[in-house]
């Protein structure tokens, strides 16, 4: 697996487990609409980034798509923001960096098979965790349901999910890689509410519908092309 994706392999999974750490950390400071901001500032991020690094250019509709996506989720978050949670806040920007760098990484090894990046981001994600619990002392006891929950989330999102993602960046540009990430914001709430009961408010369904007419617009430039 090392001898196919190569450094840049190894180097895109360090990236995706601190985007990993970052998101939750963050969803446990703050709320899950504010911690969805993660996603908010990685198009523009990956835009930057993947022009200057990997020359990719940007459509003049792409940039209307990213500010559109931009506008719903700062209307989303903007309902819900509260001084009191400002070091989530703070912890879910610092995972849009590494999400915007990782996006652009795995594009950069479009070349090779980036899937192994998801293996190298789950390992060395662990290994911080675990030094995280001894640092901490809290040790790894957790009840079962708990259990049962992580294997889902990480078999699922973080499995399924940055496999397919990777799989995609052989293709999607960078920043597109994002702009599609971005379709989470707006599911994340309605799980909470399901879930945990945490209720989206009004400002949380504007700026979702916002969000979605911005990826609406990507995706049908794209298959204009």
């Amino acid at each position: 697996m090392l001898k196919e994706s190569g450094v840049v392999g190894v180097l895109a999974g360090l990236i995706l487990s601190g985007a990993m750490i970052c998101n939750i950390v963050a969803l446990v400071h703050t709320t899950v609409a504010n911690a969805v901001l993660v996603m908010a500032a990685g198009p523009v991020l990956a835009a930057v980034i993947g022009g200057i690094v990997l020359k990719e250019k940007t459509s003049p509709i792409l940039w209307v798509s990213i500010f559109l996506a931009l506008t719903g989720i700062a209307v989303m978050v903007g309902g819900n923001y509260s001084q009191d949670r400002l070091f989530g806040d703070l912890v879910a920007l610092l995972g849009v960096v590494f999400f915007g760098f990782y996006a652009v990484a795995i594009r950069y090894g479009k070349a090779t098979d980036m899937t192994p990046a998801v293996m190298f981001g789950g390992i060395s994600g662990a290994v911080v965790a675990a030094l995280i619990c001894f640092a901490t002392k809290t040790g790894f006891s957790i009840p079962a349901m708990d259990l049962y929950l992580c294997l889902l989330l990480g078999i699922v999102q973080v499995g399924i999910g940055n496999v397919l993602f990777a799989i995609a960046a052989q293709s999607v540009p960078a920043v597109g890689l994002t702009l599609y990430a971005l379709g989470e914001p707006v599911l994340a709430p309605l799980w909470a509410w399901l879930g945990v009961g945490e209720a989206p408010g009004f400002l949380t369904l504007v700026g979702g519908s916002i969000l979605i007419c911005g990826l609406l617009l990507h995706v049908l430039s794209s298959r204009a092309k």
